[in-house]
């Protein structure tokens, strides 16, 4: 395999390498507003960079499977974008499920149909279905006649929405010193985004004064998006860490319902003891506080930044603390007592277990200085 490793391809490679690292920071760092649709922004440029590798290096020679995916992963920018600003604007925002199936319904399309014709050439070539010809060439000149000019279409469209949305919400941010932040951070990759979509319609309407191969007219745009895995892996690491969810009066202010049903639950949890019944639901107990469950799993959600099942499972891993760390019962086992707290499943403890303290139970027992507990593993 003969491979064009020359410089500019290396920093596309390492360029892809960072936004990988990056992603996966984002996925496991659940205290930054919308690190998910910033992770699927990336996960979309990691792709193009590593498809611009692809055919900048040569490996197209020998590998084809970028061959059958182009215009799939572009279509996650605009509404990855358009979510992560207002999840950092919007303090508590959480898109329905319906919105975010919306917003994405063009990426899911586009996934459905590069799906199909993947699946149609496998049968064609590898399993010898010659009455696919014509449907598969068929299939392919549709999806390239139209999937450039939607791609740019859409990215245009979230890019607008973008910047009126970023504009509304930019009046009496600056009062607050972590909204001040947020901004900041997102009128900086806003600039990008405008930049991207000025850059993506001239290199789409390029061939009306430039007569280049196809490759040639992209690669400045695809550079760009380059650099910009590189900035954003970087600047957006310290942004992570100083930009997280937090409680604020102002956000009280802002949902006091949400607020006051929560202190409704947890009043309602703690007093009671609802959380040591292992058959526990949102129904059940929103059925004993004769409230809808909706109400209750919404200010969860906005107030607590949690989901019902997390937070009656961090009541019992703390009801669990409590007892190993003031009873003695050298008979029973961890999963003995955490059965005592509310669990029924070995699994569900040591996952919820480690959720919350970041830790295994052992790890956690171990660490305790002067242990009053004895128990069996």
């Amino acid at each position: 395999m003969q491979l064009d490793l020359h410089w500019v391809n290396i920093l596309i490679l390492f360029g892809a390498i960072q936004g990988m690292v990056f992603t996966c920071i984002l996925i496991f760092h659940r205290k930054h507003p919308g690190r998910i649709f910033l992770a699927l922004v990336m996960v979309a440029f990691v792709y193009n960079a590593l498809e611009t590798f692809n055919w900048s290096a040569g490996l197209d020679k020998y590998t084809n499977f970028f061959d059958f995916f182009p215009f799939v992963t572009i279509f996650l920018i605009g509404p990855g974008f358009y979510f992560y600003f207002k999840s950092l604007l919007q303090p508590g925002f959480v898109p329905k499920r319906k919105v975010i199936l919306l917003f994405f319904s063009p990426f899911l399309f586009q996934l459905t149909f590069a799906g199909t014709n993947a699946l149609g050439y496998f049968a064609y070539f590898r399993l010898g279905w010659k009455q696919l010809e014509i449907t598969l060439t068929w299939m392919f000149k549709i999806f390239d006649a139209y999937s450039e000019v939607w791609s740019l279409l859409v990215f245009l469209f979230f890019t607008v929405i973008s910047v009126i949305m970023v504009k509304r919400n930019s009046v009496g941010q600056n009062a607050n010193p972590r909204q001040n932040k947020s901004l900041l951070w997102v009128k900086s990759i806003l600039v990008f985004q405008i930049i991207l979509a000025i850059g993506w319609a001239l290199t789409l309407l390029s061939p009306m004064w430039y007569e280049g191969q196809y490759g040639s007219r992209y690669y400045p745009i695809e550079l760009f998006l380059v650099l910009f895995l590189y900035w954003s892996a970087m600047a957006g690491y310290w942004k992570v860490k100083s930009i997280q969810t937090e409680d604020s009066p102002q956000l009280k202010e802002t949902n006091p319902e949400a607020f006051g049903t929560l202190e409704l639950v947890q009043a309602a949890m703690e007093n009671d003891n609802h959380f040591l019944n292992p058959n526990l639901s949102l129904q059940t107990f929103a059925d004993y506080l004769g409230i809808p469950s909706k109400d209750i799993s919404y200010a969860l959600n906005q107030a607590g930044k949690t989901n019902f099942n997390d937070f009656v499972n961090n009541k019992r891993v703390e009801a669990f603390c409590h007892r190993m760390s003031t009873e003695t019962k050298p008979n029973l086992t961890m999963f003995g007592i955490a059965q005592e707290c509310g669990f029924n499943s070995q699994a569900t403890f040591q996952r919820a277990f480690k959720k919350a303290k970041n830790m295994s139970p052992k790890a956690y027992l171990a660490g305790m200085t002067e242990p009053k507990t004895q128990v069996k593993a």
